[in-house]
């Protein structure tokens, strides 16, 4: 999207250790995908809040607040795979791999594929999500003024649902693969799937808290 296509926002994250810049995160969306968000909430008659960006949603979800240590995030969905370090309630960076849980299935027909084309497919996608793993840690511990210390990997996204795709990670990728887990008590049927929605369900307690 061109640049007058977008809304931009940020938020400052802190010196970086010489104290002569700060480190901010920018965040941007296209301007189209915010006003059909918007139209929903008025056709809804609800104050609409926030816009947030998923990985700080999955984080807000997922990460205990007291939490010292950087998380490694990894949200897989269908059709693309999130790679963000969280730490002390922040995004410090974000990668994307353009690839999801749709690997199991027929580009074409949808149908879903036979099982050794299932496997070469989940081995594909774990080695590009292991490659943007990487990428996103060595820029972490160059460049970032956090602690540059990641404890876990957390896995949420429907994507992470397919079987063989967590055991083929632990064995692809050098940092312990935990099942994300929400740090408050949930319904049964709220798992990994939906915890984008429930981090923007907790927006406002964590926020102006």
């Amino acid at each position: 999207e061109p640049p007058e296509n977008m809304e931009v926002d940020y938020q400052l994250l802190g010196p970086l250790p010489d104290g002569t810049l700060q480190q901010i995160m920018v965040v941007a969306a296209g301007k189209k995908l915010i006003e059909s968000y918007m139209a929903v909430f008025k056709e809804a008659k609800l104050s609409l809040q926030a816009i947030d960006a998923k990985p700080a949603s999955v984080g807000r979800a997922i990460v205990g607040a007291n939490e010292k240590e950087g998380i490694l995030l990894l949200d897989i969905t269908s059709t693309m795979s999130t790679v963000s370090i969280y730490e002390h309630g922040s995004i410090w960076v974000t990668g994307f791999v353009n690839s999801g849980g749709n690997v199991i299935r027929d580009e074409d027909t949808g149908e879903v594929l036979p099982a050794a084309e299932q496997q070469s497919a989940i081995k594909r996608l774990v080695s590009s999500i292991a490659d943007e793993v990487d990428h996103v840690l060595k820029f972490y511990h160059n460049r970032s003024v956090g602690q540059g210390k990641v404890k876990e990997i957390r896995v949420s996204g429907g994507g992470s649902l397919i079987d063989g795709i967590l055991d083929d990670l632990k064995k692809t990728v050098d940092l312990p693969v935990q099942i994300g887990k929400a740090t408050i008590t949930v319904p049964s049927f709220c798992d990994r799937r939906f915890f984008g929605a429930l981090g923007s369900a907790l927006y406002v307690a964590y926020e102006t808290d």
